[in-house]
């Protein structure tokens, strides 16, 4: 599986477009691909989508596309008793604080599957991952 573009390098706000577009080149028709999002190492949920365009005849290549802003909103919901800002109020002193707003680490482990034309059930070709 290619990642053909992921979003834009860090920091990157949760409230613009955060798509990943993958590719799949394969003999057989895919018409599902299924995302495994991970956020800070931790599975938060699956995305479900056909593909959102094809090139080429047989075999053909078939891209998806994933936006995970919206999931990265809802893992960041403020919580109103911690401080949701990276920045101290007093900027002239050494500031640490964990924020839970912040995600080093965003990823989507892939599934895609096609229809066997002999069984007519949905069959998994291949999974892997890809980061940002």
């Amino acid at each position: 599986m290619a990642v053909i573009y992921t979003p834009p390098y860090s920091p990157n706000s949760m409230y613009r477009p955060n798509v990943y577009v993958t590719s799949q080149t394969t003999t057989q028709n895919l018409v599902l691909a299924v995302a495994s999002v991970v956020v800070d190492f931790t599975s938060i949920t699956t995305i479900r989508k056909s593909p959102a365009y094809t090139t080429g005849a047989a075999p053909t290549t078939f891209f998806f596309e994933f936006d995970v802003s919206k999931i990265l909103q809802t893992v960041s919901a403020p919580n109103p008793k911690t401080i949701t800002s990276v920045f101290a109020k007093d900027l002239n002193v050494v500031y640490n604080a964990n924020n839970s707003d912040c995600h080093t680490e965003v990823g989507l482990i892939i599934s895609y599957y096609y229809i066997d034309p002999v069984t007519n059930l949905l069959t998994q070709l291949m999974s892997e991952g890809s980061r940002a």
